[in-house]
């Protein structure tokens, strides 16, 4: 059975420190799983939320990375198709900032 960490970021960082932090959980997240980034059928999946101008500097570090363990996901994704939603992003922008 799959198994899933969701990580809704509720913090404004910057993108400088967005990469620190990025750098930081790779390096833990390899010292206590090994230097593999192999996913297997038992590997938790571990899903980043940032904010929404930082998904695509999330995104392109893990696919630079070659890091199958992390995905990214978006927060608070209207189900309007337009309109004045504070927080919300259109759903018709996912394909364009690649995420899941």
């Amino acid at each position: 059975m799959a198994k899933y960490i969701i990580a809704n970021w509720k913090m404004n960082m910057t993108r400088e420190k967005t990469l620190i932090w990025l750098k930081e959980f790779e390096m833990l997240y390899k010292h206590i799983h090994g230097s593999s980034s192999i996913k297997n059928s038992n590997t938790t999946e571990i899903i980043l939320c940032p904010s929404y101008i930082h998904i695509p500097l999330v995104s392109e570090y893990i696919t630079s990375r070659n890091l199958p363990f992390l995905s990214v996901g978006s927060q608070d994704i209207s189900a309007e198709t337009s309109g004045a939603y504070t927080s919300q992003s259109r759903r018709q922008l996912k394909p364009y900032i690649n995420i899941q």
